[in-house]
């Protein structure tokens, strides 16, 4: 049932997880574009601006490269998002319990090892009805 609609950008390199994320936004009424990493999600982020059709929710993947341990290419992004896209809503989705402590202004953290879909789609619906008005 589609109920909301927006425009997120998704940033996650494992693709089991772009793929949930992706049905469950557009189950909800989102567009959803898919990045792998930071360099995609940054020409997403521009595009999306030069289009002036902006995202409404980012939601980044701490840790973008699991080959390496200390990656937080996620966070950096949101950081960018934070500094150059004040109203998109950010979401970390991340696997990294050490991301409770991150002291980047987001909107929402959620662990995968606790994801709770209806949650996730409670949140989703909120930040939309913020974002859309």
């Amino acid at each position: 049932m589609k109920s909301a609609s927006g425009y997120v950008l998704v940033v996650e390199d494992r693709d089991n997880w772009q793929e949930i994320l992706g049905v469950l936004l557009e189950n909800e009424g989102c567009e959803v574009a898919k990045a792998g990493g930071v360099d995609e999600a940054s020409r997403k982020l521009e595009g999306s601006k030069i289009r002036n059709k902006p995202f409404n929710i980012a939601i980044l993947d701490i840790r973008l490269n699991d080959k390496e341990i200390f990656n937080t290419e996620g966070l950096q992004l949101a950081s960018l998002i934070r500094k150059d896209y004040k109203e998109i809503k950010i979401v970390l989705l991340t696997g990294y319990i050490g991301a409770i402590k991150c002291e980047i202004d987001v909107d929402l953290l959620m662990l995968k090892e606790d994801f709770n879909v209806e949650k996730f789609r409670e949140y989703i619906r909120s930040f939309l009805v913020e974002t859309t008005l």
